[in-house]
This record gives C-alpha cells, sequence and structure tokens, in this order.
C-alpha cells in the first residue's frame, strides 16, 4: 500500500509502482496510469479529476499542448503528402478538393488527440511517481524532501534567487 502526496492531498493506492512503457500504453488507451482499471477521460479530452478504482489525482498533471501538437506534425505531414500526390497528376477542381481535404482532416486529428492527451497524462503520472520514490530514497539516506523538491520544482531556491 503506497501513501502519496500530491499539491498537499494525501492519498492511498494499492497498485505497486508503474513503469514508463506501462503508463504511456494504459494512458493512450484512455484507462488510469496508475492501476489500468479506472477511466482517465470523464468526456472527450476532459480529465477526470481523479481515478474512481484507485484515487489517482489527475488535476495537477498538465499535457499543455504537447498532443495537438504532436497531431499537427504528423496529420499535416501525411495530408500535404497526399494533397500533393493527388493534385499533381489530376488537378480536381477547389470544390472537390476542399470536399475530400478538410474532413479527412478533421476526421485524421480528433482520432488520436485522445490517445496523444492520455499518454502524455501517463507519462506525467509516472513521472512523478518516479520522481517522488528517488525523493524518498533520498529521505532514506539522510536528505530531506518533500513533493516539491520531488517533482523538480524547489520553491525554496527560487523563492531565495528572487
Amino acid at each position: 500500500m503506497d501513501v502519496m502526496v500530491a499539491r498537499g492531498e494525501m492519498f492511498v493506492s494499492n497498485c505497486g509502482p508503474v513503469t514508463m512503457a506501462t503508463a504511456l500504453q494504459r494512458g493512450f488507451v484512455g484507462k488510469c496510469p496508475r492501476c489500468g482499471r479506472g477511466r482517465l477521460f470523464e468526456r472527450f479530452l476532459q480529465v477526470a479529476r481523479k481515478c474512481d478504482v484507485c484515487g489517482e489525482p489527475f488535476h495537477h498533471h498538465r499535457a499543455d499542448d504537447l498532443p495537438a501538437y504532436l497531431v499537427l506534425l504528423f496529420v499535416g505531414h501525411l495530408i500535404v503528402a497526399l494533397l500533393l500526390a493527388v493534385d499533381t497528376p489530376y488537378a480536381p477542381p477547389y470544390w472537390v478538393e476542399f470536399a475530400i481535404w478538410i474532413p479527412l482532416t478533421l476526421l485524421l486529428s480528433l482520432g488520436p488527440l485522445a490517445a496523444c492527451e492520455g499518454s502524455r497524462r501517463g507519462d506525467a503520472v509516472a513521472d512523478g511517481h518516479a520522481r517522488l520514490r528517488q525523493g524518498q530514497e533520498r529521505a532514506g539516506a539522510g536528505f530531506k524532501t518533500d513533493w516539491a523538491d520531488c517533482a523538480g520544482r524547489d520553491h525554496r531556491r527560487a523563492a531565495a534567487l528572487a
């Protein structure tokens, strides 16, 4: 049984440690990166506050714009390549191109967006737990640590530099 502290909130989990690969796979399919049984999303791209099964909080993990950038990168390259492959030899009218490429771009973009978002959340969960474990090992070796130190945000150092 693990007792974790995330942003001042304590929660107890019966799950063991999670590897990065496992967390990424579970997040990709929209499951809790920690236990693999709870739902990561309440609705399309709306992340649940916590896992219904293990209680892992998700609200403090931010994916920012990385999923959108990744989808834009891959879908943009694919659509431009297909557009050039069709437009160069056939030169269809503009209305045909709009009728084909705009819906295809939307479908190809919305499909993997949730999977990329879930994978990024899984990465954040696995990284946060790995840093927390490192901090607990440091604490066991005589170092004083807390969650802010483990997450790489030492507020005391930032205050001293200001």
